[in-house]
């Protein structure tokens, strides 16, 4: 028998469960936060191999998948699971999918997942092997982000060998549970009406400006040099 162990923190304290599904065949499992408000997503889920859900932040919708791929699952596998990505990442840019996908990314890196990833913008956090038998060590249980996530701590956990083969893996994102800031701000503004635009023609004019703009210096320097004293020109000459 095989556990999957899926922990998924998101800057809140998981308490009790509110959400529970199974899915038999595979045994795959989502434990939800009470605090978490979150919903099944079945129009994403395909063959009972992967299961959706959308959990909702006071700014931000997070898509999370969990997945299970049999070993013998090949092309036809891979063609839903790449729609459904892109069926996710269409409703919204923040994803993170977990699982077992019995693909090693510590040797298979020609497999056809990494097309997937590479078409639909996302990345491994997991670095370290889940899966321990006698001859090998294998990462099988990658944890795939979309680049809008935040992440900010990754890692695998260690689980007793006489539960499962597998290690659990963790995330933590940054943000997500943020409110939009909707606090005040400084900013400049410039007085045009006011402006002495005689003087800052004269002075644009007289200065020397190859001695601040050079081949020996960057790009990024001569484009320093020339923005700061052209800015304080504009200073000087617009209230």
């Amino acid at each position: 028998m095989k556990i999957f162990l899926l922990r998924v923190i998101i800057e809140i304290l998981i308490e009790k469960t509110a959400i529970a599904q199974d899915r038999r065949k595979n045994k795959e499992y989502n434990y939800i936060s009470k605090f978490i408000q979150a919903k099944p997503r079945p129009d994403l889920d395909f063959d009972n191999e992967a299961l959706w859900l959308e959990i909702t932040f006071p700014s931000n919708k997070l898509l999370l998948c969990v997945v299970y791929r049999q070993p013998s699952n090949n092309n036809t596998f891979w063609d839903k699971f790449h729609e459904s990505i892109e069926n996710a990442m269409s409703y919204t840019p923040n994803v993170v999918i977990t699982g077992d996908v019995n693909v090693d990314f510590l040797t298979d890196h020609s497999h056809k997942i990494f097309d997937i990833m590479r078409l639909n913008g996302l990345k491994n956090v997991i670095n370290e092997p889940t899966r321990f038998c006698a001859s090998r060590q294998s990462l099988l249980d990658p944890i795939l982000v979309s680049d809008s996530c935040d992440v900010y701590d990754s890692h695998v956990i260690q689980i007793d060998r006489t539960y499962s083969d597998h290690d659990g893996t963790i995330i933590f994102l940054n943000n997500l549970c943020r409110l939009q800031n909707n606090t005040t701000y400084k900013r400049m503004i410039w007085d045009y009406r006011n402006a002495d635009f005689d003087k800052c023609n004269e002075l644009i004019a007289t200065f020397d400006w190859e001695s601040i703009i050079n081949a020996e210096n960057s790009m990024d320097q001569n484009c320093k040099n020339f923005t700061n004293k052209f800015l304080e020109y504009i200073n000087d000459c617009i209230p």
